[in-house]
């Protein structure tokens, strides 16, 4: 009886740490643990399955953990896109996009200095990168913001 409430405890335990954190964490390290866990969940069940003699249920989990990823591969939307990166975005993005507002975007006055305008880029993609929880758009706008004024 003693060893269900410790038990009990360290489940709860566990359970706010893990909240807390989920809270906490930005989106894509969120993300890549819940789908981990999910697999790894999956595959105990199906391994807990076919030792039990019911081998034939074990499909299930292991079709659950793996048809995700293999539909996702498959589907063109869901590749990774190069926003602000390509010259054939850039060029169409020139064109919407006037001098007067890059240097608002990147926050400064009109006739910046080549040096400030790198390093207002570089501090803005520190603090909104898309590899660190933030916006793919406002990283390509700032992408563009740059390269209108430099060139």
């Amino acid at each position: 009886m003693f060893l269900y409430i410790i038990l009990g405890v360290l489940l709860l335990v566990a359970t706010i740490i893990a909240s807390r954190w989920f809270v906490a964490g930005n989106d894509s390290s969120v993300v890549k643990v819940v789908r981990w866990v999910f697999v790894i969940l999956c595959i105990a069940i199906a391994i807990f399955l076919a030792v039990t003699g019911k081998a034939i249920f074990a499909i299930l989990p292991i079709a659950l953990a793996v048809l995700p990823s293999i539909l996702a591969s498959r589907n063109p939307a869901n590749q990774k896109e190069n926003v602000g990166y390509s010259n054939a975005d850039n060029s169409e993005s020139h064109s919407q996009m006037t001098k007067d507002e890059a240097y608002e975007i990147l926050g400064l006055e009109y006739g910046a200095t080549k040096s400030e305008i790198k390093y207002a880029h570089r501090e803005l993609l520190k603090k909104i990168h898309p590899d660190h929880g933030g916006s793919k758009y406002l990283a390509a706008q700032i992408n563009r913001a740059k390269d209108i004024l430099i060139g």
